[in-house]
């Protein structure tokens, strides 16, 4: 949740990134997050090197993008970018959030897919 509601990289004029330490980059506290369930699950052999798999990486895409479009629903805003700081969810409510400019994407998500499917 951390990537959804706290944390974020700004670089400053000078080039230099303005969160360069753990006093001015905001992590969740053990009191910022809810209570999570685990369950561990054994299986197929990986295929990675030495055998190893990787635990950590997929998840923490997923949060991020569940709560913008949570937000998105409650909202009826479209949202752009994360982190969804109180202070950004106030600036989409008053609609004064600057819409993200992204010419490389199509609107239509379907012009984006490189290998489309033959039909027959």
């Amino acid at each position: 949740l951390g990537y959804a509601l706290h944390e974020e990289h700004t670089i400053g004029e000078d080039g230099c990134i303005r969160q360069d330490s753990l006093e001015t980059y905001r992590v969740p506290l053990a009191l910022d997050t809810v209570p999570v369930e685990i369950d561990l699950y054994e299986g197929a052999p990986s295929i990675g090197p030495l055998g190893v798999k990787g635990a950590g990486e997929v998840p923490i895409m997923n949060p991020p993008a569940a709560v913008a479009c949570a937000v998105a629903n409650a909202t009826g805003c479209r949202v752009q970018q994360t982190p969804l700081t109180p202070p950004r969810v106030l600036a989409l409510l008053l609609g004064r959030e600057p819409a993200v400019e992204l010419p490389h994407i199509a609107d239509n998500w379907w012009d984006n897919v490189l290998t489309k499917p033959k039909t027959q």
